[in-house]
């Protein structure tokens, strides 16, 4: 309990620090009690809430430093925002009493029926509730004493995604979506949020705007599917698109650098051996895709049947299952192939830029354990995999595939599954590489390589332009 103390107060004091705030010597006295005992110092909260990009990756190591979580969400809470929808009446009919001049037999309001309505339909079909956001500081003062109900999104076997309210009970959290009475909130759209009185009325199940999709009640919804080859093409070819436009001139500039503080030798070699990393990163993104259970899983859900040497990359179908975790198989893909190429220490192992691409592409769902820890399924190989491999190599590289084709085959496949250098834990081969610091040189190249990857991936999966490369 003594040690929790002092680390509250460290991080209490760390809190100012990282906002150049000082803390008064009076509020930095340990506080005296009834009979002479001494208790630790209250140390005030600081007077800033906005925080620089700077003082976000001070909170971070803030976080890290005080073992607690909850001081990285307590202090965002300060500076995020909430969505607020405004309703004529209470939501959700708690006692089950009829609503006044309302005919429906179930007791719902009109914005539960209008919920209702919508969850029969895909979210493509469905209409568009123009929430408000407002600073959670704001939503929260004004908001102590008023009753709320949030909205949530429910994931169901084979059906669309169910959007439900709930009564709130426990604290306000950012980035969620909150209901309340058009009485406590005041809305009128001319004036937005008055958290006062207000004559605006709605004959709507809302009255903050809904934005309807058209009829579509009657369209076949369309399930979207992409073949293994397609995506991961489609991956390359927009990472490859953003390195040849202002990519590659931040790559050059950052190494030259690098070689003005002797840490390269040549900054036009290391920007080409950068681009050439991170091409072939995003061309092995997704090997995790052709381990069998994935695509057992993924054709199962798509036409109920296993075809050997077909291999599917994407899909939008409700009706496919749960998929197996596949983005970290491209760590030990990546370290594999990166050190047949060469780029390795003077000791032979594989260099850190190689090793921090290959961690950014493996990350590209999600960043793993905070110790830099990453775990991956053992991969079965089946009927076709070196084909599909070699053929996206072909159509993506051309000639200079034959540089990487010589390492397609079993020695790839078992040092995936090497136990004696991924480690098994529950099941999962494991690997740790230290978690990069913006201190480490090559930070800059990790940030971009986990930005081409992750943004292309999200272009070629949803067909439509996220970065603007132009």
């Amino acid at each position: 309990r003594e040690k929790q103390l002092v680390d509250d107060v460290l991080n209490d004091f760390y809190a100012h620090f990282i906002r150049n705030e000082s803390v008064k010597k009076d509020d930095a006295k340990p506080k005296k009690e009834k009979g002479g005992k001494e208790s630790l110092p209250d140390i005030p909260a600081p007077k800033t809430k906005a925080i620089t990009i700077g003082d976000a990756l001070g909170i971070l190591d803030q976080t890290f430093h005080s073992r607690d979580p909850n001081s990285l969400e307590n202090t965002l809470r300060d500076i995020n925002n909430v969505q607020i929808v405004v309703v004529p009446q209470r939501p959700l009919n708690d006692s089950g009493a009829m609503f006044a001049g309302d005919d429906d037999v179930f007791g719902r309001s009109s914005f539960q029926k209008f919920l209702d309505t919508q969850n029969e339909l895909w979210p493509s079909q469905r209409d568009t509730i123009e929430s408000i956001p407002v600073s959670f500081g704001r939503f929260r003062r004004n908001l102590e004493e008023h009753e709320l109900w949030e909205l949530q999104s429910t994931k169901v076997e084979y059906q669309a995604p169910q959007i439900h309210l709930t009564k709130l009970e426990g604290n306000i959290k950012p980035n969620r979506t909150y209901v309340m009475l058009q009485a406590d909130a005041g809305y009128s759209p001319d004036l937005g949020l008055k958290f006062s009185e207000s004559t605006y009325n709605s004959d709507k199940p809302t009255i903050t705007p809904i934005i309807p999709r058209g009829d579509k009640k009657s369209e076949k919804y369309e399930h979207y599917f992409q073949t293994w080859l397609e995506h991961c093409l489609k991956v390359y070819e927009q990472a490859d698109r953003l390195l040849s436009t202002f990519y590659c001139q931040w790559i050059f500039r950052l190494a030259d650098k690098l070689r003005e503080r002797q840490v390269i030798e040549d900054a036009s070699d290391f920007s080409a051996k950068v681009e050439s990393m991170i091409r072939i990163a995003a061309l092995f993104h997704d090997l995790g895709k052709l381990n069998k259970p994935w695509q057992q899983a993924i054709q199962e859900g798509r036409d109920g049947g296993w075809k050997p040497r077909e291999f599917w990359g994407k899909s939008q179908d409700n009706g496919v299952k749960d998929l197996p975790p596949h983005a970290f198989h491209a760590l030990p893909t990546l370290r594999f192939i990166f050190a047949r190429l060469g780029f390795v220490d003077d000791q032979g192992k594989i260099d850190r830029l190689a090793e921090l691409i290959a961690m950014a592409s493996a990350r590209h769902h999600s960043l793993g354990s905070m110790d830099g820890t990453m775990g991956w399924y053992p991969f079965e190989w089946h009927e076709g995999v070196n084909e599909a491999i070699n053929e996206l190599l072909d159509q993506a590289l051309d000639a200079d595939s034959e540089f990487i084709k010589p390492f397609i085959g079993p020695e790839l496949f078992t040092h995936l599954n090497d136990d004696n250098t991924y480690k098994m834990q529950e099941g999962r081969h494991t690997f740790t590489l230290d978690t990069p610091s913006p201190s480490e040189d090559y930070y800059p190249f990790y940030v971009l390589a986990s930005r081409i990857i992750k943004v292309g991936d999200w272009e070629a999966s949803g067909q439509r332009e996220v970065e603007l490369w132009h």
